[in-house]
C-alpha cells in the first residue's frame, strides 16, 4: 500500500481509498478489522506526517464484503466502532448479494454511519452482484435516512439498461443463478 499511497496522498486531485476485504469467520471479527483500519491510518499518517487520528480526515475507507456473507448485525457493529474511533473518517460499504441480505446489511451500515453505499441499477442486477439502488433507497428513506440521488435520472438510466442487458446476458454464465443464504456456512 505504501508506494501507491505516497503518490495518491500527495496528488492534489486524487482521493486515497484503501479497502479492507471482509469476511465473518473465526479470527475475522470486529477487533481484527479495527486493527486493520488502525494499521491503514497509521501508515497514512506516517506518509502525511500527521497522527493516525488526523489521517482519518484525508481518506475514504472502503469496507468490501465481496463474498456477501457478513451479517447485517456484524456490519452495523463494525461501522459503528470505526465511526466511534475515527469520527472524521468517511466510510464506504460495498457488499454483494450472495446470501440475499444485501439491503438489510447496507441499511445497517448506513444507520451505523457509513456515508457511501455501493448499489447497482435494477436492470443490471445479476445474482451475486450488488442489490438494486431504487429498492435500497426506498427502504433507507422509509427509515428516515436522507439520500442525495436524482431518482428520475436513475429511472431513465434503468430504462436504457433494460434495453442493453439482454445483449450482456448472452455472455453470462448459466451457473450460480440466484441468491443462496447457505453460503454463510463455511
Amino acid at each position: 500500500m505504501k508506494p501507491f499511497a505516497e503518490v495518491v496522498l500527495h496528488h492534489p486531485t486524487a482521493v486515497f481509498e484503501p479497502a479492507i476485504s471482509l469476511s465473518q469467520a473465526k479470527g475475522f471479527d470486529v477487533p481484527h478489522y479495527l486493527g486493520v483500519a488502525e494499521a491503514i491510518l497509521e501508515q497514512t499518517g506516517k506518509i502525511l506526517g500527521v497522527s493516525s487520528q488526523a489521517a482519518a480526515s484525508h481518506i475514504i475507507l472502503a469496507l468490501k464484503d465481496m463474498a456477501g456473507v457478513c451479517s447485517p448485525a456484524f456490519i452495523a457493529t463494525l461501522v459503528k466502532e470505526i465511526r466511534k474511533k475515527w469520527p472524521s473518517l468517511i466510510v464506504q460499504y460495498h457488499r454483494h448479494c450472495t446470501d440475499g441480505l444485501f439491503i438489510p446489511a447496507v441499511v445497517e451500515a448506513a444507520k451505523a454511519g457509513a456515508q457511501i453505499l455501493d448499489t447497482s441499477m435494477g436492470a443490471a442486477v445479476r445474482w451475486y452482484g450488488q442489490g438494486d439502488i431504487m429498492a435500497t433507497v426506498a427502504y433507507l428513506e422509509e427509515l428516515g435516512l436522507k439520500t442525495n440521488l436524482h431518482k428520475a435520472t436513475l429511472r431513465d438510466t434503468n430504462f436504457v439498461l433494460k434495453q442493453i442487458m439482454p445483449y450482456y446476458d448472452r455472455y453470462v454464465s448459466p451457473y450460480f443463478q440466484g441468491v443462496d443464504y447457505d453460503v454463510v456456512h463455511h
